[in-house]
């Protein structure tokens, strides 16, 4: 069997939540046995050549305004159809693939359609249809790894909806939440089977769309943290911390996520401010979004606290590192006393899960996913109180039993997470028969969402 997941997450220059969900998803596939292709949407020139497709899709940077004057009709005439043709890209010896192996190795080949993500979009929200892909015969199963306005022709399609953040969160959020709407209820009225990452998303999505929640199957997701790292001695951690932030092992909070409204990153300032450690505060961060004042914030505090610190020979710090590459990530959570992620709102919570399965303990929420995937293995706290955040900081900064039960409740916790747990519950999605759809209403359920 041939699946297809789109690449649209794996083809981004830094990794994502998503991204990680991809390919635990290709990985979880091809233990079934299951051959995986990786659907693109760069824009490239097409040639009958197999050599030159392939270095036409590896260039950077390509618009249509580049493409011969037969390509830029053709993709004009695609647009007005609504479907593209998807071409495999066939690997010739000539480009080497060990500089870019993160975005291919979990593949077993790669197609291409000219169809970015916002081309798709742009389609949808002027006519309101779905764009149509095209898929090379030998694939049998398309998945999508989020909710995109596309569907391949002719095939069983698969959707992952993740979280349902543009509509309980819309003031945390970017986009056209009326496009967003009307693309989710298409996606729940034609898709041949839904699959989410918890079972919170799957009541979440029962309940504002007032569909049957047993035609949503949940199959959890999975991390596969670098063996190199969870396996490291703790010298050679200790060393990279130091080396990297002027950090001593385990004697650090740390923070992992973007800088936006949902990750709740102000009200865990306050706690850290407020609490009465003395451990650094890394904040670890990629881009986000709405976030101008807190990252001002970030940027005073990291500057006054470190002078301060100096002054008086130590005392509490902020530190922020950005864009940090996925392996020191995975370094700097394995070293650090306890990773805090007191996010209001989440599909599941990446974070939670990467920290434990490096044995590191977590402050989470109590809300949404966050306490469903941590169980009894974290210090939930409510994240709208800033005083009960500050007195989980004290505790895991100070209680070295409650640390070490903490630590090994994870690890075991995480095995419920594993790749290989992952790879049977895919198992039951591959043998389960097309759900049963129906009609969506248009005036979604009422309620609020649990623990908000």
């Amino acid at each position: 069997m041939r699946v297809c997941l789109d690449a649209y997450s794996i083809d981004l220059p830094h990794q994502t939540g998503i991204g990680v969900y991809a390919r635990s998803l290709a990985a979880a596939y091809r233990a079934n046995g299951v051959m995986v292709d990786g659907l693109f949407g760069r824009i490239a020139p097409r040639f009958d050549d197999p050599e030159l497709a392939e270095i036409a899709f590896h260039r950077q940077g390509i618009v249509v305004g580049d493409l011969p004057l037969r390509e830029r009709l053709r993709w004009f005439t695609d647009g007005l159809m609504g479907k593209v043709q998807a071409s495999r890209v066939e690997r010739s010896g000539t480009v080497q693939y060990r500089p870019v192996a993160e975005r291919f190795s979990c593949l077993d080949g790669v197609l291409n359609a000219p169809m970015p993500l916002g081309r798709a979009q742009r389609h949808f929200a002027k006519t309101g249809r779905f764009l149509t892909v095209r898929l090379p015969k030998d694939v049998e199963l398309m998945h999508w790894t989020m909710p995109v306005p596309i569907r391949a022709e002719g095939i069983k399609n698969i959707y992952t909806i993740l979280d349902l953040i543009p509509f309980v969160l819309p003031y945390a959020t970017l986009g056209n939440a009326e496009h967003e709407m009307k693309m989710f209820r298409t996606i729940l009225e034609t898709a041949d089977q839904i699959v989410t990452i918890s079972e919170f998303s799957r009541s979440e999505i029962a309940r504002i769309f007032a569909v049957d929640k047993e035609s949503i199957l949940n199959t959890y997701l999975s991390a596969s943290t670098e063996a190199t790292i969870a396996a490291a001695p703790e010298d050679e951690i200790e060393k990279f911390v130091a080396a990297s932030a002027g950090l001593q092992l385990r004697n650090y909070l740390l923070f992992v996520g973007a800088i936006e409204p949902r990750k709740n990153v102000e009200r865990m300032i306050d706690a850290y401010l407020k609490s009465a450690t003395t451990l650094p505060l890394v904040v670890c961060s990629s881009s986000g979004w709405l976030n101008e004042e807190t990252i001002t914030r970030l940027d005073f505090l990291s500057r006054s606290l470190d002078g301060t610190s100096r002054m008086n020979g130590g005392g509490k710090r902020i530190i922020r590192i950005n864009k940090a590459k996925d392996a020191d990530i995975a370094r700097l959570i394995r070293g650090a006393r306890a990773v805090v992620f007191p996010s209001l709102y989440e599909g599941f919570g990446l974070p939670v899960l990467e920290a434990m399965q490096l044995g590191t303990p977590v402050i989470t929420s109590n809300t949404a996913s966050m306490a469903e995937i941590a169980a009894d293995a974290a210090i939930l706290v409510d994240p709208f109180a800033v005083d009960e955040l500050a007195r989980a900081m004290e505790t895991i900064s100070s209680d070295d039993v409650t640390w070490s039960q903490l630590a090994a409740a994870g690890l075991a916790r995480a095995e419920t997470f594993s790749p290989k747990a992952f790879a049977e519950r895919m198992r039951v999605v591959l043998n389960m028969p097309d759900r049963v759809r129906a009609k969506v209403p248009l005036t979604s359920a009422e309620g609020a969402p649990a623990g908000l």
